[in-house]
């Protein structure tokens, strides 16, 4: 009886050991985590998805909810104008001749969604966050599907974390009332402007990834947030 019970107690821990190592999934606030040995944790999936190969909601850079009409007419911060070019912002603004000047360039709690919707921890990552996440000295992407998804297996390549990964899926852009067709692509939000106009994203189609990217801030694109690791 004494060995079969350490025999149990082998197999159920080799049984975590394996599986678990994999992704090794933890929670924050009730949405799951894995952490790839980097500065941050990663969620296993998007902000409204239900399931890691899911894009979730898309969001403007800033709102709060999903809504039909993507532009600027519609965006939240906007007071007037509808182009980059005569459009005037009541926040996060660093030109004088576009509304009020606060030089505001990463988003703040009140305005992410991902905090808003999820609390705890959660928010947007910044575009140095995402930049480490991209670093091939410290994750392997690769191009596959999830589910009949395609998208990025993204694994670790820390020590202590090699068997650990995410897999973030393609996505497209929401623009005025539909849909801009972006399959084998993908483009998330960062919590960092650029300018007054545009925020930083993570770009990425099947032979290539950047970080670098860039999007007005009225599209709608989903959110992969990270939480802090203290």
């Amino acid at each position: 009886m004494r060995i079969s019970r350490i025999l149990f107690a082998v197999i159920l821990a080799c049984a975590i050991t394996s599986c678990g190592s994999l992704r090794r999934i933890g929670y924050e606030n009730g949405h799951e985590y894995v952490d790839l040995g980097l500065s941050v944790k990663w969620a296993t999936m998007n902000v409204g998805a239900s399931a890691p190969q899911e894009s979730g909601d898309y969001y403007a850079w800033g709102e709060l909810e999903p809504k039909e009409v993507y532009n600027w007419s519609s965006y939240r911060f906007r007071t007037e104008g509808d182009t980059v070019y005569d459009v005037k912002l009541s926040k996060y603004n660093t030109k004088k001749n576009h509304g009020t000047v606060d030089n505001i360039t990463s988003l703040l709690k009140a305005d992410d969604v991902a905090n808003v919707k999820w609390g705890g921890n959660w928010r947007y990552p910044t575009i140095a966050e995402i930049e480490e996440l991209a670093d091939e000295n410290n994750c392997t992407w690769t191009w596959t599907t999830k589910k009949g998804v395609h998208g990025y297996k993204v694994k670790s390549k820390k020590k202590g974390y090699k068997r650990r990964y995410i897999f973030i899926p393609e996505t497209s852009e929401l623009v005025n009332f539909g849909i801009e067709d972006n399959k084998a692509k993908g483009t998330y939000w960062s919590s960092t402007l650029i300018e007054a106009f545009y925020a930083c994203t993570l770009s990425f189609i099947p032979d290539r990834i950047s970080v670098y990217g860039a999007a007005e801030r009225p599209v709608g694109l989903p959110i992969r947030p990270v939480s802090p690791k203290w």
